[in-house]
């Protein structure tokens, strides 16, 4: 069987209340554990990867300096990377597909980088990074990479798919 889950975004307006923002990834990661408990499933594809910088420009649109964002980022980051750890090890026989990222603020590929882009830098057998390519097999100028983490390049752009209420988006 394959699933897919999610984890709750930061707040479009930025994060106000970083413990408030901590309790939420928690809350969205017991369901994910919850989720894979109860269907056990072969493959997930996990919508939740992360990176330092746009933590840290969500904390300083949400009203921190940016020391205060900084200290706050790296938390986020830690959080993350625990749960990431603990999904990983507890479900050893479940295959993680994951992307390797959208770039970071200015939304360009960018190189990832230990400590600073999850799930991609993290080594699980069990997890698979995949990079976005154009119809023409070139790697998308908006997808992170790095050939020690990116696993597999798949199409990511111009993919025909179904929106709610049944009308096609692109």
């Amino acid at each position: 069987s394959v699933g897919m889950v999610g984890v709750h975004p930061p707040p479009i307006d930025g994060i106000k209340d970083i413990d408030s923002y901590l309790m939420e990834i928690r809350a969205d990661w017991k369901q994910i554990n919850s989720a894979i408990e109860k269907f056990r499933p072969h493959i997930v594809n996990v919508s939740a990867s992360d990176a330092l910088e746009l933590n840290y420009l969500d904390l300083v649109a949400g009203g921190y300096s940016k020391s205060q964002a900084q200290i706050g980022a790296q938390r986020i980051m830690q959080e993350w990377k625990k749960h990431w750890k603990e999904v990983l090890e507890n479900y050893p026989d479940t295959i993680f597909v994951v992307a390797a990222g959208n770039g970071g603020s200015d939304w360009k590929g960018d190189q990832i980088v230990e400590g600073y882009n999850l799930p991609a830098t993290l080594e699980y057998d069990n997890l698979i990074v995949t990079a976005s390519v154009d119809y023409k097999g070139n790697l998308s100028n908006f997808s992170n990479w790095e050939p020690s983490h990116v696993d597999i390049a798949a199409s990511g752009e111009m993919i025909s798919s179904w929106a709610p209420c049944s009308t096609k988006a692109v």
